[in-house]
């Protein structure tokens, strides 16, 4: 088990020349939608405490089995550091909320309404606390595997929130996987709690399904506007999500939605994530203030 240290703020320091950012990690906010705490981590630019000016603001989706540290304790501090100070990107803020196994969405019979805690509590606490743009063009959202999934149908489902939004080896477009999955393996997944126990192939493929996963999202609505969102897709050549991003791809493709799409040598695994995040918050960068 880890220790999480509730309400007490944890300062990490990288030094680089004069360079020196800060990450608060776990904070609470009090959830009224969920009914409980939610934690969440922040990272501060360097002269954030001594400024006054406001940042750009990053929504970083962890995968299943991940918490609100989980980028941090990967060493992605240091890659925002490093970009920051490069200026690959401009100094900006990075909220790492802990998704549990929500797959970012409210569930299927509404017990578990993660999404409108996002938008609706998260999204309002990071605007009072913390100086961030609050505008759609200087606000992002990027994620690994499962948090690659919310990241990609939040931008379909929010167009008008974010300027650019990055997934790596996101669990999106899987029709062919899921009906091979076994009921145990369905059940366990994140699946079950989030669209439905104990369902059959085709059941599982419900409208609650379809109306979460991109390929439905896209091939069941004609007049799905996303020319004012930057999408970046990117999967590993090894990974077994990339049969579902290449799919994902040629239906963009195909309906002449503009996007990013990138596959490199690697697999479901923060060596191959922390790179192509990398890579994915400098392509933020270039929407920021579009």
């Amino acid at each position: 088990m880890r220790s999480i240290a509730i309400s007490v703020l944890i300062f990490t320091f990288t030094l680089t020349s004069s360079f020196a950012a800060a990450v608060e990690r776990s904070l609470t906010i009090g959830s009224e939608i969920l009914g409980k705490d939610v934690l969440y981590s922040v990272y501060l630019p360097n002269g954030y405490e001594s400024s006054t000016r406001s940042y750009p603001v990053v929504y970083a989706l962890h995968g299943a089995g991940g918490y609100e540290n989980y980028f941090f304790d990967n060493g992605f501090q240091s890659i925002l550091d490093r970009l920051i100070e490069s200026k690959q990107i401009p100094p900006l803020i990075v909220i790492m909320p802990d998704g549990q196994r929500s797959r970012y969405i409210n569930n299927y019979d509404n017990t578990v309404r993660y999404e409108d805690f996002f938008f609706d509590e998260l999204i309002p606490e990071v605007e009072s606390k913390f100086r961030v743009i609050s505008s759609k063009q200087s606000r992002a959202v990027a994620g690994t595997s499962m948090g690659g999934y919310g990241s990609m149908v939040y931008a379909m489902s929010h167009p008008d929130m974010f300027a650019a939004s990055v997934s790596v080896g996101g669990s999106f477009c899987e029709g062919e996987r899921i009906e091979n999955m076994s009921n145990d393996e369905w059940n366990d997944s994140t699946r079950g709690a989030v669209y439905g126990f104990n369902l059959d192939v085709p059941d599982r493929l419900t409208d609650h399904y379809k109306a979460h996963d991109p390929c439905f999202i896209i091939e069941d609505n004609n007049s799905l506007d996303l020319t004012s969102v930057g999408l970046y897709m990117d999967c590993g050549d090894d990974d077994f999500r990339n049969d579902g991003n290449a799919r994902l791809h040629i239906l963009m493709r195909n309906n002449s939605i503009e996007h990013e799409y990138r596959v490199g040598d690697g697999a479901h695994d923060w060596e191959y994530f922390g790179p192509r995040m990398e890579q994915g918050l400098i392509f933020i960068a270039s929407r920021f203030g579009d």
